[in-house]
Parts: structure tokens; sequence; C-alpha cells
């Protein structure tokens, strides 16, 4: 898949936590109208990171793949269904999606 419809923040250890926290990676998601996959996996986003993923996500109408797996290394049991809840409420919005990987998320 040409670099241009691929999104990724794959395998950097990040640890989101917030809307603050993951704000200065959205920039190129936000900015590019044809993704067809994002990367996430590697890194652990909170409920707050993920609300505000969730809200670029939402207006992606051709993202096809999302790879979010070992996404919540690290996290309270407590935060992971609110966290997923918004990502896949905005991901199951997309009319083109056909793939949600959530492996590695035990």
């Amino acid at each position: 898949m040409a670099s241009d419809k691929v999104f990724s923040l794959e395998g950097q250890g990040l640890r989101l936590d917030t809307a603050s926290d993951i704000e200065p990676h959205l920039g190129p998601l936000r900015s590019n109208p044809s993704v067809e996959e994002i990367r996430l996996g590697g890194n652990t986003y909170g409920v707050s990171a993920c609300g505000a993923l969730a809200s670029v996500l939402r207006t992606k109408k051709t993202l096809q793949i999302a790879n979010l797996d070992d996404i919540f290394t690290s996290r309270l049991l407590s935060e992971i269904p609110p966290a997923l809840s918004s990502l896949l409420t905005a991901l199951l919005e997309l009319p083109h999606l056909h793939t949600i990987n959530l492996s590695d998320n035990a």
C-alpha cells in the first residue's frame, strides 16, 4: 500500500494518556484525506487520547484497515472499555472499513 495511504505510529513506545499527548501526532492523520490503513500498535493509549483519536478517525471515510494491536500495555482494566468504546464507535461508522485488528490486548 502506498505510504500516503498508511498512517502509522507503530512501535514507537509512546505513552499517550491525554488528548494533549496525542494531539501532536494527529496532524498528519487529520491532513490525509485518502488514508486507507492506520497502524497504532506498540504504543499505549489512555481514555482521553482515544477520544481525541476517535474524533479524527470518524472523519476518515476511506479507511479500510485499523491495526489496533497492543495498544493498552500498562493500562488499568477500568480504562480499556471506555477507550475501546470511543475507538470502535468511531470506526464502525466508516463505510469502507473491513478489518479491525485488536490482537495482543489481553
